[in-house]
């Protein structure tokens, strides 16, 4: 995701209150002595969360998106400041990956880690999948040592289908073409953080919109606000047509753009979806490259100079 400053950045945002009224622990003062764990009572809005799957960004109340941003950002600063934190002591995360991750892997292990947790790795290559095992009896079988499961798969729904065989929490970080509901999140935690609010913005995002899983969970999610959206990509790969329909449903703008993405146009944010992703590799065959998009200093600047 690439960030350009607006004008009007601190608009409308304020920093969450501190832990201790966001996430209502036991000890009315919020103090907890040293060595003991911070046990803590879920906020009412996020009751409806509690033990359910994550599979889509559409599970999410535009309240829930608001209350889990100010518990990240809390939990970010204090991460910052203590370097570790044992609110999941005792809690065990399956990592499970069927495609290949550096970021998404590593930032779900880091953050288990740092707020006390463990994680129990699961390698396709080296599992009993090798042997005929079916995605669902892997995730039945790591449900019994582990609290909740991170699932990636290369097939449009398998994640959903995954779930239905689980007794734990299972969060989708990514299924084929279809969603990545956990980095559109951070996505539009990053814009709240960095420019102070997301109303308002106009939103671009150029490349494989065909393909990009990642881009379809983040139109969804940012139905949830005041926004314009422009998709820039080439003809082939643009955004599919479902995802239009359901934005348009609910009174989001929405502009189409064929490869250009005009210096004169309004832009708040941009983000680029890759043009050479394995999911559409099959495509880019049929028209013989990859699509290649760069943000250079000049158009950035043009940017800057438009908001």
């Amino acid at each position: 995701m690439v960030i350009f400053p607006s004008a009007g950045a601190g608009d409308g945002y304020s920093h969450p209150p501190p832990l201790s009224r966001l996430l209502s622990p036991q000890s009315g003062s919020g103090q907890v002595p040293p060595g003991q764990v911070l046990h803590l009572q879920m906020s009412p809005l996020l009751h409806p969360l509690v033990g359910q799957h994550i599979l889509s960004v559409r599970q999410f109340s535009k309240e829930q998106i608001s209350h889990l941003f100010n518990v990240a950002h809390t939990l970010r600063l204090m991460v910052q400041k203590e370097r570790s934190l044992e609110i999941l002591k005792g809690k065990a995360m399956a990592s499970m990956f069927y495609e290949v991750s550096t970021r998404t892997s590593s930032s779900f292990a880091a953050a288990m880690q740092r707020l006390g947790g463990s994680v129990v790795h699961f390698s396709e290559s080296t599992s009993s999948s090798q042997k005929g095992e079916s995605l669902a009896d892997s995730v039945q079988t790591m449900s019994c040592y582990a609290d909740v499961l991170v699932l990636r798969h290369p097939s449009p729904g398998a994640v959903e289908r995954a779930s239905r065989h689980c007794r734990k929490p299972v969060i989708n970080v990514g299924d084929g073409v279809g969603e990545h509901p956990t980095q559109a999140l951070l996505d539009v935690f990053t814009i709240r953080e960095e420019l102070g609010t997301v109303n308002g913005m106009t939103i671009t995002m150029v490349g494989d919109l065909k393909h990009g899983r990642t881009v379809h969970s983040l139109a969804k999610l940012l139905t949830q606000y005041r926004i314009t959206l422009r998709y820039v990509a080439p003809k082939n790969l643009h955004m599919p047509a479902e995802i239009i329909s359901y934005v348009a449903s609910k009174g989001i703008k929405q502009l189409l753009e064929l490869q250009d993405w005009k210096t004169d146009s309004r832009v708040e944010v941009g983000g680029i979806s890759s043009g050479c992703s394995r999911r559409g590799r099959s495509l880019h065959s049929a028209v013989g490259h990859c699509v290649t998009f760069i943000i250079t200093s000049h158009l950035e600047n043009q940017k800057k100079r438009s908001t």
